[in-house]
């Protein structure tokens, strides 16, 4: 856990993968905030998270679908609390549904449905 003043933007990233934990952790220091990491539901319940500028959370972690619940118990203590999904899933998948966790929902059925192969965040 990062040190921090009152002034600083807060980022939490859930992430299970230590190499994308670590280019998320660059993407968001890149972009002035502070980071604060948790590989699991457990590790996210212990933070303080009332200060948090945003959230980026990968769906599958450790080969659960544990993203979701993490979703809704941050949806719960942040109730505006925006939330960023990571995830491999197909967006037809029934892993990706994320209805009934609150915020907003996706804007257009025209999106990509899937990454390029080889696209970097942030490039």
């Amino acid at each position: 856990m990062s040190e921090h003043t009152a002034d600083d933007r807060l980022a939490l990233f859930v992430e299970g993968e230590a190499l994308i934990a670590i280019e998320l952790e660059d993407l968001l220091t890149a972009e002035g905030f502070v980071c604060f990491s948790a590989s699991d539901s457990h590790a996210v319940e212990a933070l303080p998270l009332d200060n948090l500028s945003v959230a980026v959370v990968d769906l599958g972690l450790h080969g659960r679908i544990e993203g979701q619940s993490i979703v809704r118990l941050l949806r719960k203590r942040i109730r505006h609390l925006p939330v960023v999904v990571v995830t491999g899933y197909d967006l037809q998948q029934p892993e990706a549904d994320l209805r009934g966790l609150g915020g907003p929902q996706p804007a257009s059925a025209s999106l990509p449905t899937r990454a390029t192969s080889g696209t970097r965040c942030g490039t």
